[in-house]
Order: C-alpha cells, then structure tokens, then sequence
C-alpha cells in the first residue's frame, strides 16, 4: 500500500509503533493508530487528510478517509449530533459540510 499510494515508513510510523508494541488486535488495532495520530496533532494540521485501511481475515477491508479539524469544530459538531438525537435515534455526528 506504501509503495503503491508513495507513502514513506515516517508516515505510516504510527502503524509500525502500534505493531510493534502491541502486535495485531485485528479490527482495534486501528483505533490504536488513530489514537497515536491524534495525541501527535496540533493547530497547524487542520484540514489534513488521513487515510486509514485495515485489513483483516479473509478479504475483509475497512477504509476510512478523514480529515483533521480544530478541536473546537469537533466539539461543535458532537454537540450539535446530540441536541438532535432522539432516544429511538443512535446518536451520529455528521459532517458540517
């Protein structure tokens, strides 16, 4: 995937750390990376795009494209998903674009 998407080892670093440290959790191991990735954001990487693929057993896939914002603007939105959840509703935070 590196290769074919030209990425380096240095951006896909939180993935060999979690690896490494933990080995494969199967399907948590990307809430893993996401975490790592998170605690190492600042200001400067609003609007980032994140890419994320986890491969399991068989020819399962899971694929996530994501895009860093403000911790501000995350807020917003969490809250503005739970003012309009209903009990028979799950609560969902919604792009605000």
């Amino acid at each position: 995937m590196e290769q074919e998407l030209g990425l380096s080892t240095h951006d896909n670093r939180f993935a060999y750390e979690v690896l490494r440290d933990y080995g494969n959790m199967s399907s948590a191991t990307v809430l893993f990376v996401l975490q790592k990735l998170m605690q190492s954001l600042s200001a400067a990487d609003a609007g980032a795009p994140v890419l994320s693929f986890a491969f399991g057993p068989g020819l399962t896939l899971e694929a996530m494209l994501l895009k860093v914002v403000a911790a501000e603007t995350a807020t917003a939105s969490i809250h503005k998903a739970a003012l309009a959840a209903t009990p028979t509703a799950p609560l969902v935070a919604t792009p605000s674009e």
